[in-house]
């Protein structure tokens, strides 16, 4: 595995402990080591390695030289045997802004370069200054208020060395801690903090810029590839859904972190100091992002910015029991969060209960009016605490009381998931909005105002649902406070280990696909000593993979489609499978894990502890435990793990991990395959792409982890081999899918049998 090299400064020395230990070197500008992970290298040889770290653990030193007087690198002379490379890698980014800009230039109101103040920033910024005209873009820092001093400083010092560059800051209402009162702290899996702090005031700031509610924005941005696992998936071009009206650039997308470092000092540009001190990575003062060693740092730099975020979270340890607060803090903990668990607020707000002719809607305190987010699902006549509105060719009518602590809402008609699923969202809304201003910032009809007083311009609004289904549960308040309690609102997560701890293995496929119904289970049980947990076990996995019926256990059309293909090998039906698992009312565990669990690399008790807190738990108990087992065992004993990528068993430091989103094969037909299962459900045979990604649920996007960009080309590919089940408009700002009415998801399953 790669690690990321980085230059080593005097300060980061001085900060971890060197002179300590009789290290002696220059307090010069330039660099005195290199450093690759966590091992430090002078003159090529491996000097030293730092383990541990953390706001309440000293990082330490192992030294392997006996040398200790330590010279400054030649930069110069470094640089100038780089600089054909450098001049190369630069120069094709270069070429490659001016015809990205060339390229959409007639459709885009305005070109911007994000500016945050870190090393990739920084050089994304001058390629743009290099390649285009300085009044062609305009320069914008999303300020989050939680930003060093030396970001600051490195601000500042790029606005006043190029004036003639328009720069914009763009920053919320609020400070911080009020919004961590309100959210609760942000985490890996709830990072609410990127919406909040940069993305809407980002698009707000433009708006207003442009005195424009709808513009079509080209940003420049520094992701790269070798960052995270995530953005090693990412195009150098992201073109997002229609209706979000951003393009998002990425000139610097396969540069490694050697190279941005070589850049910088080859340009002598401003070189953020945080760097110099030895962080990886620069942003906010306290990130669940940061490593224990970036943890280290910000204690001792960064205290006095710190200590109010880390006092929030000392605190709500120490309220909810946690016996050693600084081992809860050191290690992490608070950064694994995915629900309300030790916080100070009020989780219980909205309980949503429904048969089918009538959904009850019990709201705790609300923050805003349940009728305002309504609107946004439909037109409706209301008044005197009563009201109706049509829905699919259906009346359905809603009343509404008020009790002394709560309020009452009843929807009555023919009640299905395509009514109570955005229902359900609604309320959340109506029970948890702090106007924090998200849901505003992805109406890209400038619909929906969220002020003192917020407005839906029923003229303007589409009823697109993107305000409802930006972020489960409809808003990000009620998302970070998930019930911890296992509240009447927390969906019932089902038998999560109802596979014991045994995955679906493929010698077990292919038991099945051989023998069928005729496989006698009993002797196999005999004649293999699988046991009966084993046995069970195989039953459930087909069961839910859809191949057995859940009545008779004996075969669906869709497992003898797939006996009398008998093609264990193919990637298809492991992918019908996984998709299958997923699916709604099928297995709760594989659902969770598809649309709840990021992408990343995570051990396996990484995932127990999401599991846990996703089932509203206060600790892991054998349910977790042996659902995660059955998890990564199916990862491990099937090509759903490995070859399909969807959960990849890898090696780091010697100990075990799971990858998820390294997409790997994924045949074209199987989505096609999940594209119908969707219009099924959905009742429609007209879809549009972005749905597929802003609608939570089994979708290619969150089922295999599909993006956009990737997911047109799979279906530009479909719509040209397979006419007869689909095709497309992607012209323009079209990108609709047409599937035959003729059609439906088992006859894509024969077509990959012919």
């Amino acid at each position: 595995m790669n690690l990321p090299v980085r230059p080593v400064f005097y300060e980061e020395l001085d900060l971890i402990g060197f002179p300590e230990l009789g290290f002696t070197y220059p307090k010069s500008d330039e660099p005195i080591l290199w450093v690759a992970g966590r091992n430090y290298y002078y003159k090529g040889k491996k000097i030293a390695t730092s383990k541990g770290g953390g706001y309440f653990e000293k990082i330490k030193l192992e030294i392997f030289t006996n040398e200790r007087i330590l010279e400054h690198m030649d930069i110069k002379l470094i640089i100038e045997r780089n600089r054909d490379k450098i001049i190369f890698y630069s120069h094709d980014s270069i070429d490659f802004i001016r015809s990205t800009v060339e390229k959409y230039r007639n459709t885009i109101d305005l070109v911007t370069v994000s500016y945050s103040g870190g090393k990739d920033s920084i050089v994304v910024a001058d390629l743009a200054n290099r390649a285009l005209d300085n009044n062609t873009f305009i320069v914008i820092f999303a300020d989050t208020k939680m930003e060093s001093p030396d970001t600051y400083r490195t601000i500042n010092r790029f606005i006043h060395e190029n004036p003639s560059i328009k720069f914009l800051k763009a920053e919320y209402e609020f400070e911080p801690l009020y919004y961590w009162s309100k959210f609760g702290p942000p985490s890996r899996t709830l990072r609410w903090c990127h919406t909040v702090f940069k993305t809407t005031p980002y698009i707000k700031t433009i708006r207003k810029y442009l005195k424009n509610n709808t513009p079509k924005v080209l940003t420049f941005e520094g992701s790269r590839a070798e960052e995270s696992p995530k953005r090693s998936t990412y195009l150098p071009i992201h073109e997002g859904p229609k209706d979000i009206c951003q393009i998002n650039v990425r000139p610097v997308l396969y540069w490694s972190s050697l190279e941005i470092f070589l850049y910088i000092l080859s340009q002598n540009l401003p070189l953020n100091p945080s760097y110099r001190q030895g962080y990886t990575r620069v942003g906010c003062v306290i990130c669940p992002y940061t490593s224990g060693w970036g943890d280290y740092v910000s204690s001792c730099k960064l205290d006095e910015f710190t200590s109010p975020y880390l006092s929030q979270l000392l605190n709500a340890a120490l309220i909810h029991g946690v016996e050693d607060v600084e081992k809860f803090i050191n290690d992490g903990e608070w950064k694994k969060r995915s629900g309300g668990k030790y916080l100070n607020v009020e989780l219980n707000k909205v309980t949503v209960t429904s048969t089918k002719d009538e959904i009850t809607i019990k709201l705790s305190n609300p923050t805003s009016n349940f009728i305002f987010w309504l609107k946004a699902f439909r037109p409706i006549v209301y008044s005197d605490n009563q009201g109706n509105f049509e829905y699919k060719n259906k009346i359905y009518s809603i009343t509404h009381s008020k009790q002394k602590n709560f309020e009452t809402y009843k929807i009555q008609g023919e009640i299905n998931n395509d009514v109570l699923f955005p229902v359900m969202r609604i309320a959340n809304k109506a029970g948890y909005c702090i106007k924090c201003g998200a849901c505003e910032a992805v109406c890209a009809y400038d619909a929906l105002k969220i002020e003192n007083k917020s407005i839906i311009n029923e003229k303007k609004c589409t009823h697109c649902l993107n305000c409802i289904n930006f972020v489960e549960k409809g808003c990000w308040v009620a998302l970070s406070l998930r019930d911890s309690s296992g509240g009447n609102f927390v969906k019932e997560t089902g038998s999560m280990d109802r596979y014991s701890t045994f995955g679906l293995r493929k010698e077990w496929l292919i038991q099945y696909l051989q023998k069928g119904d005729d496989w006698d289970w009993d002797e196999q049980n005999n004649k293999q000593g699988l046991g009966n947990k084993k046995v069970q076990s195989i039953k459930k996995w087909l069961s839910d993979s859809e191949f057995l019926q859940k009545s008779s256990k004996t075969s669906s059309e869709l497992g003898k489609l797939f006996i009398k293909n008998n093609k264990p090998n193919d990637m298809f039906i492991w992918s019908v499978i996984w998709y299958n698992l997923g699916y709604e009312g099928n297995s709760p565990l594989i659902r969770w894990y598809q649309l709840e669990v990021q992408k990343g690399e995570y051990k396996k008790d990484d995932l127990i502890q999401c599991l846990s807190q996703f089932r509203g738990v206060d600790e892991p108990n054998r349910t977790d435990v042996n659902a995660i087992n059955a998890l990564c065992n199916l990862f491990e004993q099937s090509p759903i793990g490995f070859e399909m990528g969807m959960g990849r068993p890898i090696e780091i430091d010697h100990k075990k991990f799971y990858k998820k989103g390294q997409i790997g094969n994924i045949p074209d037909l199987v989505i096609l395959y999940s594209i119908f299962r969707y219009a099924e459900k959905q009742k429609r045979k007209g879809l549009v792409v972005s749905e597929l990604i802003t609608t939570k649920d089994s979708t290619p996007y969150w089922v295999f982890g599909i993006e956009y960009n990737a997911l047109k080309a799979v279906l530009i590919r479909l719509a040209s081999q397979y006419p007869d089940f689909l095709y497309t408009e992607f012209s323009g700002n079209l990108d609709n899918i047409i599937l035959s009415n003729e059609k439906n998801s088992l006859d894509v399953v024969k077509a990959n049998m012919t």
